[in-house]
């Protein structure tokens, strides 16, 4: 089985790097699953429903999001009825949507989960993400692979959690810093993992915004409208391939151009 898992998906740019990159690589690669983290497809701030609806045309499979995931609100109606949007599992019990999906994909049943850490996200009110991640591990144990999408701000919440689920979960992967991180790699117990999947956008950017408004906010310590970037367009993520059991057997990073596929 063959698992892509994507960076967040930042502006315009991230979706056209998706139209334009991805989906030729997709259609070479042949994954039997793609999972991408959302959040800040729309404008670098939420998901709106339309570009979840064309993301999903686009051939990606499940969409996650961390705290950002409800900044439009028409998202708050969307996860109600389209579970293939993940906010995190970790929110209140009454936050709409879920964060946890289990679909068949390529003969093997598969568990999904999106969580959120405890660092710098004063507004999620989120419970704690390792108590509910290993009991989601017991729960499902009839899942030959499970995933585990970490929102998160610190390495050491995401590697925390990659040690704690070792040999558990078949991938644990970060979100939220949108810088690759060069650490991908199997652990000691047969976990896939990486610290951060980096983003799809603009790489010569500020997490995908201009830079220039984002010195300036640092300068003058004003409120300055982010702008959007083009300059460099990636995608980036991993790649991880399984054995017929669901074990991960290699992960490799994507840091893909267009002039790449």
């Amino acid at each position: 089985m063959k698992i892509i898992m994507l960076g967040e998906i930042v502006g315009r740019a991230g979706i056209q790097g998706i139209k334009e990159i991805f989906l030729p690589y997709k259609q070479k690669a042949k994954p039997d699953l793609v999972i991408a983290n959302a959040e800040g497809t729309t404008n670098g701030y939420g998901l709106g429903s339309q570009h979840a609806m064309q993301l999903f045309k686009y051939g990606l499979d499940v969409l996650t999001g961390g705290e950002k995931i409800f900044f439009k609100p028409d998202m708050q109606e969307f996860v109600t009825h389209k579970d293939r949007v993940l906010r995190p599992a970790n929110l209140p019990e009454a936050a709409p949507g879920k964060g946890v999906k289990y679909i068949d994909a390529a003969g093997k049943r598969v568990m999904i989960c999106n969580l959120i850490g405890l660092s710098d996200f004063s507004q999620t009110h989120a419970n704690n993400p390792y108590s509910l991640a290993k009991n989601l591990m017991e729960k499902s144990q009839d899942c030959a692979v499970k995933i585990i999408s970490y929102h998160a701000s610190t390495t050491a919440e995401k590697l925390t959690m990659g040690f704690m689920l070792d040999g558990q979960a078949t991938i644990v992967a970060g979100t939220h810093c949108k810088a690759l991180s060069a650490d991908a790699r199997i652990l000691e117990k047969g976990t896939a993992y990486i610290t951060d999947l980096g983003l799809c956008g603009a790489f010569d950017s500020v997490g995908g915004f201009d830079p220039a408004p984002e010195i300036e906010k640092y300068i003058k310590a004003l409120p300055i409208r982010s702008q959007e970037s083009f300059s460099d367009i990636r995608i980036q993520g991993i790649e991880v391939d399984t054995d017929d059991d669901g074990e991960p057997i290699s992960i490799a990073t994507l840091n893909l151009r267009k002039e790449d596929v």
